[in-house]
């Protein structure tokens, strides 16, 4: 396990077995980093290749940061941060200001994955889409879900596809978590995402965006 940083320039960076962390904490502008293609650009990542590395820190600024198909540890840091797990299971952190979390990438439905997602300070979009039903609608898909560490209702949103009525919210069906699930309504309603710790929550109420 490495932690490796490539500094100013362009570098390539290789982690080789175990799991591996690259930082861009020094850049002095905000970086793009996507573990699935190994291309970094922008600040001191620009012209990096990294291969191996599972893990990202980035600047004080504003990054987006897109993480592979194994489980990633994406952190932005200060600045409005996008953070895309992808596949795998992610562990997602936004840090301060308002950042963008999206545990599961649309291509990937998050199958499998359990992603936490942690906005930090600030006020933080989570994008929970539909990304995490599995397509099966003859299970309730608990074994994939975004679970939301931190929700504000005076500051943050979830970011959900469809309308409130495609939507079921229920108590968390796991008994080592409290808070909220959020169902898709289906033939066996589809877990998408738990709000920890927090409810009374309300599909029409403004903190539940639609797309």
């Amino acid at each position: 396990n490495n932690g490796l940083t490539g500094g100013v320039g362009a570098d390539s960076i290789d982690g080789g077995g175990g799991t591996d962390n690259t930082s861009y904490s020094a850049s002095s502008v905000g970086v793009s980093i996507n573990l699935s293609t190994g291309v970094g650009s922008g600040g001191d990542a620009a012209g990096d290749v990294l291969i191996s590395i599972e893990n990202v820190s980035g600047s004080a600024f504003n990054d987006t940061l897109i993480g592979s198909t194994v489980n990633n540890n994406l952190s932005g840091g200060v600045g409005a941060d996008s953070l895309v797990g992808g596949a795998g299971r992610d562990n997602l952190s936004g840090g301060d200001d308002a950042d963008t979390l999206t545990g599961a990438g649309s291509g990937d439905l998050g199958v499998g994955a359990i992603d936490t997602l942690t906005g930090g300070a600030g006020s933080d979009l989570f994008v929970l889409a539909e990304f995490y039903n599995d397509g099966n609608t003859g299970t309730s898909g608990l074994g994939d879900y975004g679970l939301i560490t931190d929700f504000s209702t005076l500051l943050d949103v979830i970011q959900l596809t469809g309308v409130a009525s495609d939507y079921v919210l229920a108590a968390s069906p796991f008994g080592g978590i409290s808070g909220t699930a959020i169902f898709k309504d289906e033939a066996v309603d589809e877990l998408v995402g738990i709000v920890k710790d927090v409810s009374g929550l309300n599909l029409g109420d403004s903190y539940f965006q639609f797309v």
